[in-house]
């Protein structure tokens, strides 16, 4: 295996296969292959090295140029430790913690379109609550302090349930809720502002004229309607961001559940949160919604987290959105239909991965760029088209498109100057 992984690409370094923590109903706990290169790696190699896998038959492979390792230091101390073979210490609980509050942030906060829409399968469910096991036997580890034996009954109690899939996403969503609390139960609290529909200009009303529509549909239950994204930052845009603070989170799911809603032609991406989930929401998210977003209908408290948060949050999510690309990666390599089927949207986001990844950096550091302007740069410093990857993507070639999101991402994190120098840690110590 080895000389074949060697061959890929010059710098290779050995592999690790490592298992993660069994989940409630494994004898088999999931394994990963994954390859070290002490080098950065181009987008012919990340294909040939997905081939190569293939060939061997490797088990979820996945390529770790030294950069990717030597980020997970900062950004995953658990990944690092594995990786190197190092002990883990009381000084990775701070980038532990930053890591859970991210991963279970991103994998959560997709629930409400999950409903919304119907936008989900079984093995959504499962992976969302095999998200959740992993990081509370991550927690318990790192010594973090999140109540993990009580989340983990709970996530035993929602894959058991017989109940029907939105009452179970319904309680998953509950669930995700529960862990976020725990992850900022001992966060210093932090500066807050007001944001309502008063401060709205004539063209922003008339902008977001789906407020009747929900209104309607949540009645007296609706505390307030928050717009993010590019309908308030850009005058080009596809759909609508839009967060829906009510009173009673299940009784507006299952009020919602199905309903697509769109004004305009243009789709509503609508989460739904209490007041008390909205400020978790807010804590965890990589902006302040001070500044880039309206409030379009009622009245609500903005969290204003410090600028170092915001910072590291947003390069936390970098690193995890690159780990993703190479698992998508990875996993159309080794599917044997090229079809896009019902993951057309899924492609899409995740080829947009590079440019959510600026953009959120760029806004903490005060220099927030619009949509058009964003596209532009990507190609001009970093070789990034879009559309091309979009292309790529309608054309079969998705695995290529991933690979080179992955590509961009790394690039962008370098340039804005926040990656780790590297460790001086040994790769694979010796036995």
């Amino acid at each position: 295996m080895d000389e074949a992984l060697s061959a890929v690409a010059p710098g290779f370094a050995g592999h690790r296969v490592v298992r993660q923590p069994p989940l409630w109903d494994e004898a088999d706990p999931e394994r990963y292959t994954y390859a070290l290169y002490d080098a950065e790696l181009d987008v012919e190699q990340l294909l040939r090295f997905f081939e190569v896998a293939r060939s061997l038959s490797l088990v979820n492979p996945r390529p770790i140029p030294r950069s990717l390792l030597d980020a997970s230091a900062a950004y995953h101390p658990a990944f690092f430790r594995a990786m190197t073979g190092g002990t883990r210490s009381v000084n990775d609980a701070p980038g532990q913690l930053l890591h859970l509050r991210s991963r279970i942030f991103l994998a959560g906060c997709t629930l409400s379109a999950a409903i919304v829409q119907l936008r989900y399968s079984a093995a959504t469910i499962r992976s969302k609550l095999r998200h959740l096991w992993i990081g509370c036997k991550n927690a318990r580890i790192a010594g973090l302090d999140v109540d993990a034996e009580r989340l983990e009954r709970m996530i035993i109690g929602v894959a058991t349930d017989p109940a029907d899939d939105v009452t179970r996403l319904i309680a998953l969503k509950d669930l995700y809720h529960e862990a976020l609390r725990a992850l900022f139960r001992n966060e210093p609290s932090v500066p807050a502002s007001r944001l309502d529909d008063a401060a709205l200009t004539p063209h922003e009303r008339e902008r977001f004229g789906f407020v009747p529509q929900l209104q309607t549909i949540l009645g007296t239950d609706l505390r307030a309607l928050v717009v993010y994204g590019s309908s308030v930052s850009s005058e080009s845009f596809a759909d609508y961001d839009v967060i829906a603070v009510v009173g009673d989170t299940h009784r507006a799911l299952r009020m919602l559940s199905g309903s697509n809603l769109a004004y305009g032609c243009k789709p509503l991406n609508l989460a739904v949160y209490d007041a008390e989930g909205f400020r978790l929401y807010q804590l965890a998210c990589g902006d302040n919604m001070d500044s880039n977003a309206r409030c379009a209908y009622g009245e609500v408290s903005i969290v204003l987290k410090p600028h170092d948060a915001l910072s590291a949050r947003n390069f936390s999510f970098g690193y995890l959105r690159m780990r993703q690309l190479l698992g998508m990666a990875a996993h159309l390599a080794q599917s044997e239909s090229t079809a896009l089927d019902d993951r057309a949207e899924l492609f899409e986001y995740f080829v947009k991965v590079p440019m959510h990844i600026y953009k959120g950096i760029a806004a903490v550091a005060g220099e927030p760029v619009h949509k058009e302007r964003l596209r532009a740069l990507l190609v001009e410093r970093w070789d990034y088209d879009l559309e091309r990857q979009r292309r790529a993507v309608a054309e079969g070639e998705a695995v290529s498109a991933m690979c080179r999101a992955f590509l961009a991402t790394a690039a962008v994190l370098k340039d804005l100057g926040r990656m780790p120098h590297k460790s001086t840690c040994p790769v694979f110590p010796s036995k």
